[in-house]
């Protein structure tokens, strides 16, 4: 059988609860503000590489794009006696 609780100690429950809340509110808006702090640097670094953020996916692509390319320019110098060694 359950116990019935007092109202004082109801109180205290909804109290502790209340605490926890409060608790967890400042954390999570703690951690809202290290998120925004870092989007804002990550925008300004992305400033600085002349990049805005609507067209990082694009860049990325641009990005694969050439490297790949590079990759298989330099591999194709190669002689193939030093790839099958």
């Amino acid at each position: 059988m359950t116990e019935k609780k007092s109202p004082e100690e109801k109180l205290t429950e909804l109290e502790e609860k209340v605490t926890k809340l409060k608790e967890e509110k400042i954390r999570t808006e703690e951690k809202l503000k290290n998120l925004r702090k870092q989007k804002d640097e990550i925008i300004a670094e992305l400033n600085i590489l002349g990049v805005a953020p609507k067209d990082l996916s694009s860049e990325i692509d641009k990005l694969d794009t050439e490297i790949n390319t590079k990759l298989a320019n330099i591999n194709s110098q190669i002689p193939e006696d030093i790839t099958n060694a």
